[in-house]
């Protein structure tokens, strides 16, 4: 079992999937580092006493150290690509909600008082409840009396749902009458 407090010295990866180019660049620093044994294939053609005069001419130990501070570079850009963080950052993998469009009814009858102080008050305590816990998502306002108006299309700007529901009352319809069908039908053409 690990320490709390090695643990807490251990670095979290931000973007570990950095880590599968190790192998990659490992083989290809690999690959580096044996080319100039395999180029041109002189070795196939030169006998052996001169293969070390002519091929090698002391460079060799001079260009292992080259490959070696490119593989140490190397390694350095990996870990700086794999976002280490001492403090763990947990990611919301929450999506965000989908899209919810109120119909609000607007007719005379909203201004009864059987649930005090009215029920267009009581429904506007509920949607500010509701735009509260939508914080993020896309939220729409449909009102209907005898037609049915967008008062907020869908939209994340809660603020401004916010303010426009004080300002909904039943004077403001332009028709009378309880057309609920037109309100449904308005929400789901701002659904599509």
């Amino acid at each position: 079992m690990i320490e709390p407090w090695i643990s807490e010295l251990w670095p979290h990866w931000l973007r570990p999937l950095w880590l599968l180019a190790l192998p990659l660049l490992g083989w290809l620093l690999w690959q580096l580092w044996h080319r100039e044994k395999r180029s041109g294939r002189w070795q196939l053609l030169l006998p052996a006493l001169m293969q070390q005069a002519l091929l090698s001419s002391g460079r060799g130990q001079r260009y292992r150290g080259a490959w070696l501070l490119l593989g140490v570079a190397w390694l350095l850009a990996v870990l700086v690509l794999l976002g280490p963080s001492w403090q763990r950052v947990e990611h919301s993998r929450i999506k965000r909600a989908d899209p919810l469009v109120v119909v609000l009814d607007l007719t005379p009858a909203m201004l009864a008082t059987d649930l005090p102080p009215s029920r267009l008050e009581q429904s506007r305590r509920k949607l500010q409840d509701l735009l509260k816990a939508r914080q993020e998502a896309q939220t729409a306002l449909v009102v209907y009396a005898g037609s049915a108006h967008t008062v907020v299309p869908l939209s994340d700007d809660l603020m401004t749902s916010r303010n426009l529901l004080q300002a909904l009352q039943p004077s403001i319809m332009p028709e009378s009458g309880q057309r609920a069908d037109l309100g449904v039908a308005r929400a789901v053409e701002l659904l599509q």
